[in-house]
């Protein structure tokens, strides 16, 4: 599971952090905009973890690097479980899908060969290989594809926040926050005009490793289709 757990490992590290947990957001104001000019920090990411949990999708992109190897995210997610994606890195690549009751991976033979083993890699044959959500050993891949889990890695608080000066993102501006960890610090832009959605997470210059996370494409229209039963086969069904 090497490439996988680099990748969910790169992602728990790369939160933006708080001290302590920022206050609730009432589901009243997920729904409207607000004003973050006059914010402290924790308030300003309660609000984006508010909006990002309310909303119906997201589009997940971004590039990680640690440890000599690179991983590059694109996920397509919506609300209830379901999402679809890949993770590609130096060595190989996985596509994902997710429904609420079953997750189906597929992948090169040297990545599968990873996450299964040489003899079940094999008989796999280049079809998706179908699990229950609940398979404890598929975890790390499940959760990728989960919004809720996956906002909580990434914008659960994890040292003391700072308000730093926002970037221009798409013509939208933004508030800027930094995790002042000295360990995995790294920056937050978080939406200043409409829903106050976290957009694009980075590191600073304490940070370990290089990433560059992109949140956007809020609400679109995510189909999220089962592969064709011929490309499939049941993990349950490969040679243990």
């Amino acid at each position: 599971m090497g490439v996988v757990l680099l990748a969910v490992g790169a992602l728990a590290t790369a939160g933006c952090g708080g001290s302590g947990t920022p206050d609730a957001i009432s589901s009243s104001t997920q729904k409207r905009t607000v004003d973050l000019a006059e914010l402290p920090a924790d308030q300003v990411l309660a609000a984006a973890r508010a909006a990002a949990h309310a909303a119906r999708s997201v589009h997940v992109t971004g590039d990680i690097s640690r440890g000599g190897r690179r991983t590059t995210l694109d996920l397509r997610l919506r609300d209830g479980g379901d999402g679809r994606g890949s993770i590609t890195t130096t060595g190989g690549r996985i596509d994902l899908v997710r429904t609420r009751r079953d997750l189906y991976f597929r992948a090169d033979q040297a990545t599968l060969t990873q996450v299964l083993g040489p003899d079940r890699a094999r008989e796999a044959d280049g079809r998706f290989v179908k699990v229950a959500v609940g398979d404890a050993t598929f975890r790390s891949l499940r959760d990728l594809l989960d919004m809720d889990t996956l906002f909580e890695a990434l914008l659960f608080p994890k040292g003391t926040l700072s308000r730093v000066d926002g970037i221009p993102l798409g013509g939208v501006p933004t508030v800027g926050l930094r995790d002042e960890d000295p360990t995995s610090g790294g920056l937050l832009y978080v939406a200043a005009s409409g829903s106050p959605y976290p957009l694009l997470l980075r590191p600073d210059d304490t940070g370990d490793g290089e990433f560059e996370l992109r949140l956007g494409e809020w609400n679109a229209d995510v189909q999220v289709a089962r592969p064709p039963a011929g490309e499939t086969v049941d993990v349950e069904a490969l040679n243990n």
